[in-house]
């Protein structure tokens, strides 16, 4: 808990779970969305997600998260690029590519509370990051009842683009 991990640029084949508290996991300059060399991961498994965050007061900012096209993924499943379970949480700066248009519809980031803590996602924030080429949500903040919900989200200054599916959704997320 309370750390501070620094990635350099390059290609990272890893699915990162974040279950501690407090951590400043970014690349080296924090940012995905400037023309510097970037740090990206491409994970080959997105279940639950390529990154889950369940810890509380975490940092994860500057990354590349890129899915494999459909020709490329044997992995029939909705993906999930960031899903955040915890809360307190910030996903700021960075970059997600998506798979196009695929069935089931895959979504970019997701705030959902879940089988963690309370089982709610509470004042998270997810806040400068490129969202391109999903087929689901770019941005998705769901609650599916008072034990699975997400409140108090804050999204503000994401760029969607070339995005056949939905940009942001918010679904039953009181003060969202």
């Amino acid at each position: 808990d309370g750390d501070e991990i620094i990635v350099c640029p390059g290609i990272y084949a890893e699915q990162i779970t974040i279950n501690r508290n407090r951590l400043s996991l970014h690349a080296v300059d924090r940012s995905a969305v400037d023309p510097s060399p970037d740090t990206i991961l491409q994970p080959e498994e997105l279940v639950p997600a390529g990154v889950w965050i369940l810890g509380d007061g975490n940092t994860f900012e500057g990354f590349v998260i890129e899915d494999k096209p459909p020709a490329l993924s044997a992995h029939d499943h909705a993906h999930q690029l960031i899903l955040v379970q915890g809360d307190r949480n910030v996903v700021r700066a960075n970059r997600l590519i998506g798979r196009g248009g695929t069935e089931p519809p895959d979504t970019g980031i997701l705030v959902h509370g879940g089988d963690v803590g309370n089982g709610v996602a509470e004042s998270n924030r997810v806040t400068e990051n490129e969202i391109l080429n999903l087929s689901g949500h770019a941005i998705r903040i769901l609650s599916e009842g008072f034990q699975r919900a997400a409140y108090w989200t804050i999204v503000s200054g994401n760029h969607v683009h070339d995005n056949p599916g939905h940009g942001i959704t918010v679904d039953r997320s009181p003060y969202t």
